[in-house]
């Protein structure tokens, strides 16, 4: 048995569809908007790429313009003379006016020095005693019950 089945598309449209709009009109329309939003989407990325990129030129202009504003007429008071504020954070760099912290500094430098020398001192007496307690095991120089004893210190 064969059945043979002919729909008409503009039939059934018709029939879900309220509007007026025909088959062709309707697929024109869904295509027109598609592409317009398609285009919209672009437009906004592109649209909020420029806008990013000249906020971002104009905060750095600001807040450059407003540093060098600050740096040339800002006082700090340091060891209860008046600096300007450049020369102040030159005196941080350079280590004028941070040297309270250079004593802490080098007191945790030393201690890891120390601590760093006693460890490889450590591992080089405990290299040199394994090749000793080896060289003597090989020529048959210790018994069998001090070598254990000796590997287990």
């Amino acid at each position: 048995m064969e059945m043979k089945f002919e729909i008409n598309l503009e039939d059934v449209f018709n029939d879900a569809v309220v509007n007026e709009d025909s088959l062709a009109e309707s697929i024109k329309k869904q295509v027109i908007n598609l592409v317009a939003h398609d285009i919209e989407l672009k437009c906004k990325k592109d649209y909020e790429h420029m806008l990013k990129s000249m906020v971002q030129e104009q905060m750095q202009s600001i807040i450059t313009d407003s540093f060098n504003k600050w740096k040339d007429e800002a006082n700090v008071l340091y060891n209860g003379e008046r600096l300007k504020a450049d020369t102040y954070i030159e005196k941080l760099m350079t280590g004028l006016a941070g040297s309270m912290y250079g004593q802490t500094l080098r007191s945790y430098m030393e201690e890891f020095s120390q601590r760093f020398a006693r460890d490889l001192k450590k591992r080089y007496d405990m290299s040199f005693a394994a090749m000793v307690v080896r060289n003597m095991a090989e020529q048959k120089l210790l018994r069998d019950d001090k070598l254990e004893e000796l590997v287990k210190q």
